[in-house]
């Protein structure tokens, strides 16, 4: 039995057309819905091949595309769907490289009424599978069916797409067309299943309403769309102006109502935005509404100078403050209820007063930025009997202070107790703006510095010279604390330095010594300070080289002289370090036999004397002719 496995592996399509998948009707298992851009092909039928046990080709496939029509779709109409291709692919993209087009279907051929639309492969242009078996899941052909979209084609045209049994035939090498049972159970919806909303007015004015009365007006909501409209939430910014209901639902093709009302307090002109916050695209909707009341009493009038400010760049945690002058410019007084500021970055004070007609108040508005980059924030000045806060505008720039150390860390190293230590620390400001250093300081008087306050221009670099004196031996450390203007916590850098005893001789040179004799040389130890110090350990690390003592007391302003021995086996050169321990260590290098061999006069390469005249340079042709010239005058003698 010939057996040809047919999978549907779901709508493919190229990356400019959105693909997405909304709850289905009743009767059907899945919905399909395609958005596309004027014009492009969009695959509308995809079905792929497993491999056969011989070579087959694709003869045609039977299309049956079927009319829908739902609350949220409307039917097919004449011209909706055109050009009906059949493409071939090795794997399920459509619109790459490997797509093959194997015949195009035009217009007038294509049965939108639910009939079958056959789309053969008019030139034998079909590949033949086979390959059987192939691994689990795996497709050797794909076959699309791809239509474009007519673009006047309105939103919730609806069809589907399928077919019944024998609706893909294939012929095998012996000429056999197969039947082969395959149904899309989707729907196919062209365009967004998506309400449209639709205001009959953009404003409303009430006029002139008396203080305490009110005036209603109604809207007209429409839905164009193919889908619910609903209208979750109606927002004033004017408590005098509101909405009944505050929520509605218009089905497609329908049309609701809410209606404003204006209730004045106070007399004095009121205006509001009004948001219908909804489910479509381009939520919310606004309008605008207005209104004036009349009778009652006369509010106050609340003026703002400025009404907006523009800081100038304020360095990370300094201030700025910006004094403005609210006036009462009315006939009644003024009861300021809160003053309210939108960014945590600015603050205000004071934040209640009460202002007579005619009286002003200095309200202090304080920007101190914690953030880096533009900064922006509103004042609302809230007035007892007035609808809306007066506001003030503010922006501002956080600046960084970027002043920044070339270390974190600094080591001085061993310095001799009656010996000044000294390093250098670059300061860099980064930044466009100057920087005030107010304090420099350590925690120990060891450790000095050469400047306590200096002012760092934009993009400048200074030296800070610091210097160590020891005032007793070890290991000293300390903090070197930079306080700044543009931060909380200073800059610190770590500081380290060994106060040693004096060496008077930091390196020894035995030169020349004879392999089985001992040469002795003295490292002199000085104590400078004020107090005895104890050397706890004195090691070589050759024992060609043995000092004559390991440890020893150095009296307060005293010195001691520890000898070194050094005893070569042989005439190689020979070296070592020794190691001098008080808390902390220091080192002396020792060199013996530091002289080549060839420079030693009277001493071959294995250390004997030389028992032979040696005339180096060619001496023993110059010898050889005084001989001959020795005896050429003898011989004229005699």
């Amino acid at each position: 039995m010939w057996l040809l496995p047919l999978v549907w592996t779901g709508l493919s399509s190229p990356a400019n057309a959105q693909i997405i998948t909304v709850p289905p009707p009743a009767g059907l298992s899945g919905e399909t819905t395609i958005t596309p851009p004027p014009g492009p092909a969009i695959v509308i039928y995809h079905v792929g091949l497993l491999g056969l046990l011989n070579k087959a080709r694709l003869e045609q496939i039977e299309l049956r595309i079927s009319p829908l029509a739902s609350p949220l779709a409307a039917p097919l109409e004449d011209g909706d769907i055109k050009n009906l291709r059949l493409v071939e692919s090795a794997n399920h993209i459509f619109g790459d490289a490997d797509d093959v087009e194997l015949n195009k279907v035009q217009k007038k051929d294509i049965d939108l009424s639910g009939g079958v639309t056959i789309i053969p492969d008019k030139k034998g242009k079909a590949t033949p599978v086979g390959l059987f078996p192939l691994p689990v899941g795996e497709l050797l052909r794909h076959y699309f069916i791809v239509a474009e979209i007519a673009p006047n084609v309105p939103d919730g045209h609806a069809f589907r797409v399928g077919a019944a049994v024998g609706h893909i035939k294939v012929t095998t090498p012996a000429n056999i067309g197969l039947p082969v049972w395959a149904s899309n159970s989707d729907r196919v919806v062209v365009g967004s299943l998506e309400p449209v909303i639709g205001v009959n007015v953009s404003s409303l004015d009430f006029g002139t309403v008396s203080v305490g009365s009110d005036s209603t007006r109604p809207i007209q909501i429409t839905n164009t769309g193919a889908a619910n409209l609903t209208i979750s939430q109606v927002n004033s910014t004017d408590a005098r102006f509101g909405s009944s209901p505050t929520s509605l639902v218009v089905v497609p093709a329908a049309t609701g109502s809410l209606d404003i009302t204006y209730t004045p307090n106070v007399a004095g002109t009121h205006g509001a935005t009004l948001s219908l916050d909804h489910n479509g695209p381009d939520t919310p909707t606004s309008l605008t509404l207005s209104g004036s009341g009349t009778g009652g009493v006369t509010p106050p009038q609340i003026l703002a100078q400025p009404n907006s400010h523009e800081y100038d760049p304020v360095l990370i945690n300094t201030t700025d403050t910006l004094h403005v002058q609210i006036s009462n410019a009315g006939a009644a007084t003024a009861q300021i209820s809160n003053v309210i500021v939108s960014n945590t970055q600015f603050a205000v004070t004071p934040v209640s007063f009460t202002l007579a007609p005619g009286q002003v108040q200095d309200l202090s508005v304080i920007h101190r930025p914690t953030l880096l980059g533009p900064i922006t924030g509103k004042v609302s000045v809230h007035v007892v009997g007035l609808s809306n806060p007066v506001p003030i505008l503010l922006s501002g720039f956080g600046a960084s202070p970027g002043l920044t150390v070339a270390a974190t860390d600094i080591d001085f190293g061993n310095i001799s107790y009656s010996e000044t230590g000294q390093a250098r620390l670059q300061l860099t400001n980064q930044s466009d703006l100057p920087i005030d250093v107010t304090d420099i300081s350590t925690g120990d008087a060891q450790f000095t510095h050469d400047i306590d306050q200096v002012v760092v221009g934009a993009w400048e670099t200074i030296d800070l010279v610091l210097g160590f004196q020891a005032s007793s031996l070890g290991t000293k450390t300390t903090t070197l604390s930079v306080r700044h203007e543009a931060a909380l916590a200073p800059i610190t850098v770590a500081l380290r330095a060994d106060a040693t005893v004096a060496l008077k001789n930091s390196s020894l040179s035995f030169g020349r010594t004879d392999p089985g004799r001992t040469a002795w040389l003295p490292v002199t130890i000085e104590n400078p300070s004020g107090s005895d110090v104890t050397i706890t350990s004195i090691i070589s690390d050759n024992p060609r080289f043995v000092p004559d003592c390991n440890t020893c007391v150095i009296p307060a302003n005293g010195s001691v002289d520890v000898l070194v021995a050094f005893t070569p086996l042989d005439y190689s050169q020979q070296s070592a370090q020794l190691s001098i321990t008080h808390n902390p260590t220091i080192f002396v290098g020792i060199v013996g036999n530091n002289y080549p061999r060839q420079t030693s006069p009277g001493i071959d390469a294995s250390g004997e004397p030389l028992e032979t005249l040696q005339v180096p340079f060619g001496g023993e042709w110059l010898a050889s002719l005084l001989v001959c010239f020795y005896a050429l005058i003898r011989r004229r003698l005699s």
